[in-house]
């Protein structure tokens, strides 16, 4: 346990607390990574709706590129913080959690379907363009998964066992 001073009283700074910031910090960063996509991309699926076959420009690929590395590092460091830390039963951010999490991944499956099967014949095969949405799809699955298990975790009593509403009479 570290002391920290605060005017004239000692707070203790656990390294359970200290984990907590960190792992909320790499989820804000799987956050900024999942928008920068969806933000920089939502253009692009735009122009793939409307039948254009090339687009992107070499800023929007190296930002998309950063933004996978982003959201990979931030998932990794907290996937493998999350099991040591305890959260507290909270139902609406549990729900909210859960909520976001199966919705992110609705913008890249659009994505990677029209890319895929509504133009795959007259896109020309790119193997690092191919990466890349395989990366964009791995991300937001990481992505996705990690926020649904933190939502689950945060909708189980302290014993563990799913609490379900009940109904009065």
């Amino acid at each position: 346990m570290l002391f920290a001073r605060r005017g004239a009283g000692r707070k203790f700074v656990t390294k359970e607390s200290t984990n907590k910031v960190l792992f909320w910090c790499a989820i804000a960063a799987q956050v900024a990574g999942a928008q920068i996509i969806i933000w920089d991309g939502r253009p692009l699926y735009q122009q793939l709706m409307t039948g254009a076959t090339n687009v992107g420009s070499p800023k929007d690929y190296a930002l998309d590129f950063m933004a996978i590395a982003v959201m990979q590092v931030g998932y990794w460091f907290a996937y493998r913080l999350q099991p040591r830390l305890r959260f507290r039963r909270n139902a609406v951010v549990g729900h909210l959690l859960c909520c976001i999490g199966e919705v992110s991944f609705l913008f890249i499956a659009a994505l990677g379907t029209v890319v895929l099967l509504d133009h795959w014949r007259e896109w020309q095969f790119v193997s690092w363009k191919a990466g890349m949405l395989v990366g964009m799809i791995f991300a937001f699955y990481c992505y996705e998964r990690q926020l649904v298990g933190l939502g689950e975790r945060m909708l189980k009593s302290v014993d563990n066992e799913v609490v379900q509403p009940t109904r009065s009479s």
